[in-house]
């Protein structure tokens, strides 16, 4: 389920906090301004791919409310498009050979899993190294929702070696990534403090 859906619902518990934290957007956008303006910079130790980083941010912030079943995740849509051949959608773009061994696919799901389980990052903030590996597994869902709205076609880490072993995807993002992401999460849990406890 993505956080554009969730946005959509009217019904949705996302819609209904964030309705509720930012009755008035102008205030919000005012008091974020004024946070950057005094925020310090990561600066990346490569090219970044904003958009996998912003789509990694998506689940991280997700986790914060509920932990969602793996099956019904864009990540698990795209990760069957890599096992399978076939792009998600025709819209995708055509089809093509099998990506990724259905063996990788099924350990880093495991590891991701463990790693969510583990962490238990439901209502509250998590202590830094547990932090940075959700940061991981975070990215590597967003590599896959990447597949799933792009194709198979696309130019991705997850294709750009044949892997060994699940776990080997958790250290595609470089520490710039992650560092950008835990910067993040901290700073959304900081800020929500007071209002995640309901969700722990």
């Amino acid at each position: 389920m993505s956080l554009t859906s969730q946005l959509s619902d009217p019904s949705s518990p996302v819609r209904a906090f964030l309705h509720e934290q930012f009755p008035s957007s102008a205030m919000v956008l005012k008091s974020a301004r004024a946070t950057l303006a005094s925020s310090s910079t990561i600066m990346p130790d490569g090219p970044i791919a904003w958009h996998t980083v912003g789509s990694a941010f998506d689940y991280r912030a997700r986790y914060c409310f509920a932990v969602p079943e793996m099956r019904t995740l864009v990540a698990y849509k795209g990760a069957s498009a890599c096992i399978l051949g076939a792009n998600p959608s025709p819209t995708a773009g055509a089809s093509g050979t099998i990506r990724i061994e259905p063996r990788i696919v099924r350990e880093v799901f495991y590891d991701i899993a463990r790693i969510v389980t583990e962490t238990h990052p439901r209502g509250r903030r998590i202590p830094d190294p547990q932090e940075r590996q959700l940061a991981r597994a975070c990215y590597v869902l967003a590599l896959f929702g990447d597949v799933f709205r792009a194709g198979l076609g696309i130019r991705s880490p997850l294709f750009a070696e044949r892997w060994r072993r699940g776990c080997d995807l958790l250290e595609i993002p470089t520490d710039s990534v992650i560092d950008d992401l835990c910067a993040l999460a901290v700073a959304f849990l900081d800020y929500f403090r007071d209002d995640l406890h309901t969700f722990a």
